[in-house]
């Protein structure tokens, strides 16, 4: 803890000194009006006033050497000026660079500036003693401790710890937001040591920019998703034959075109594309076009953010961009094998995911309505999906497991007697018997209804589900919108409260298994490295 202060500390004086004023910074309305009033005599025309201003109001660092002031009159009338400080790091570089942009009347525009405090964030051997989430926690923290973030939340950029090499320094991102809404133009970069803590360097961007609040008549986010999923079209690319490899099978490759922006009105912005009015005929490509769609749409969030719209205003947008553990190269997803289906990185090489990384299921509600869920049901087993070899069944509204598939996870003993056409599980003393064709089982001795009859389907033994695993000691749910069989198999444990966004991931994954299957191709695994074939 006293590692984690004298880093807040530290971070907090050098910015302190460099923006003391709060009425100029404010991102309210109100609090920027005033300031407005209180600098109505202060005009700055002149390149020493300006220098003058940024040394009295802003207080630069002692040995700060202002080495450029410009006025410009893009986006609006303003000075910039940018400054370094005499203390140099080991390359020769200066340890603090800023640029500060204001109006003539003296209100800050905004600001960027950049310290390096260490040359080592860490020393050899590079152990780490303080995780991820420890200094992302110490990064909002001192953040919330600017004159500058007073008026603003400050948010993670990534969904989670993002893949980094193992016992290295912290790199956070920070995005600014308002009400829950991310903006990212404004952000702060943080370099923190793992080993204790401290700020190693960091790059802040802030504007003095309204942030709106939320109108009650907006495009909803359900509107957005689906506007999105119709327009949004991938495309493919040839290797070129010095490229591929013989390992892979794949010439041709599926992507997408990057990010994507609709304003509340559901237009897209002119510079991005969208479904194109002709289809070429993907001749040759052995893995489906909207499944691969499905796949590549799965590596992105959907959100409502700020986007700049003027160098003081913003405005309401809904963005669709790749998850930061998605990216392999830049902004570039890994590329779907349009002959393999496997998941192929820039350098055409097999791509595994870290395995932290979940799909987005934004598009799901769109792309896999219930009505249209293209398999009979799945099982959701402690929290997992399963593959199965042999699917669940639904007939007259009983859905009908493979016996030996679930029984043997709960370490049932089963035995089949053809002449009687019966099954016998044993467990710790329970005895289950049932009979092909016959609603009626045997519970240690005792007739029970099972709802359905035990079926024999492509040669394999089904049974409704509910009866049989609870009787050996599984709790049973069923979720009728994704027609899911939800176990937990511990009775210790009680079922689990599945999150909408966790049902759909499942339904996501439901549905491409299918598909896959009826294709003959191998089951997706995002956390896994897929085999050619």
């Amino acid at each position: 803890m006293l590692k984690w202060s004298k880093a807040i500390l530290c971070f907090t004086l050098s910015v302190a000194l460099l923006f003391p004023f709060t009425t100029l910074s404010s991102g309210t309305t109100a609090n920027r009006s005033s300031a407005s009033e209180s600098l109505s005599e202060l005009v700055i025309d002149t390149r020493s006033k300006a220098i003058s201003h940024v040394k009295e109001a802003m207080k630069l660092p002692e040995d700060a050497i202002i080495n450029n002031v410009v006025k410009l009159h893009k986006p609006t009338m303003h000075w910039e000026v940018q400054y370094v400080t005499s203390d140099l790091n080991q390359a020769g570089q200066p340890r603090h660079t800023g640029t500060i942009s204001f109006l003539p009347s003296g209100a800050l525009m905004q600001f960027y500036i950049r310290h390096t405090i260490s040359d080592y964030p860490c020393s050899s051997p590079c152990n780490e003693e303080i995780s991820y989430d420890e200094a992302l926690k110490l990064a909002q923290q001192f953040v919330r401790n600017q004159y500058w973030s007073q008026d603003s939340e400050w948010m993670s950029a990534y969904d989670n710890a993002p893949f980094t090499i193992i016992d290295a320094p912290h790199d956070i991102r920070l995005h600014r937001a308002h009400n829950g809404i991310r903006f990212p133009d404004d952000y702060v970069d943080i370099t923190i040591n793992n080993q204790t803590g401290e700020v190693a360097q960091y790059t802040v961007y802030w504007s003095n920019v309204e942030l709106p609040p939320i109108p009650e008549d907006m495009l909803s986010i359900e509107e957005a998703s689906s506007i999105m999923f119709e327009a949004i079209d991938i495309h493919r690319d040839h290797l070129t034959p010095d490229f591929y490899s013989d390992v892979y099978p794949d010439r041709i490759l599926y992507y997408s075109d990057g990010d994507y922006t609709i304003d509340m009105e559901g237009n897209f912005y002119p510079t991005q594309s969208r479904r194109y009015s002709q289809q070429e005929e993907y001749a040759g490509s052995k893995y489906p076009k909207d499944l691969a769609k499905l796949r590549i749409l799965s590596l992105y969030n959907l959100e409502l953010q700020y986007k700049k719209k003027e160098w003081n205003q913003t405005e309401l947008i809904y963005r669709a961009f790749l998850k930061h553990d998605a990216k392999t190269d830049y902004w570039k997803h890994p590329y779907v094998g349009a002959e393999s289906g496997a998941w192929i990185n820039a350098y055409n090489e097999i791509h595994q995911f870290p395995a932290l990384l979940e799909p987005g299921s934004w598009f799901v509600p769109s792309a896999i309505p219930s009505e249209q869920l293209g398999y009979s049901a799945a099982i959701v087993w402690d929290q997992e999906l399963l593959i199965m070899d042999n699917d669940p069944v639904i007939q007259n509204g009983t859905t009908l497991v493979p016996v030996r598939e679930l029984l043997s996870r709960l370490d049932v003993r089963l035995q089949w007697d053809a002449e009687q056409r019966k099954v016998t599980a044993s467990k710790d003393g329970t005895i289950v018997e049932l009979k092909i064709d016959e609603e009626i089982a045997a519970i240690n001795g005792e007739n029970r209804s099972l709802g359905a009859p035990a079926r024999i389907i492509n040669k394999h033994t089904y049974i409704p589900a509910r009866i049989v695993l609870e009787t050996f000691g599984a709790k049973v749910a069923w979720h009728a919108e994704s027609r899911f069989v939800i176990v937990q198999s511990d009775k210790e444990n009680e079922l689990p409260r599945l999150s909408e966004d966790k049902l759909l991931q499942y339904r996501y994954w439901a549905y491409l298994h299918a598909e896959e299957k009826k294709l003959g191709f191998p089951p997706t695994k995002m956390n896994s490295v897929p085999l050619p074939w």
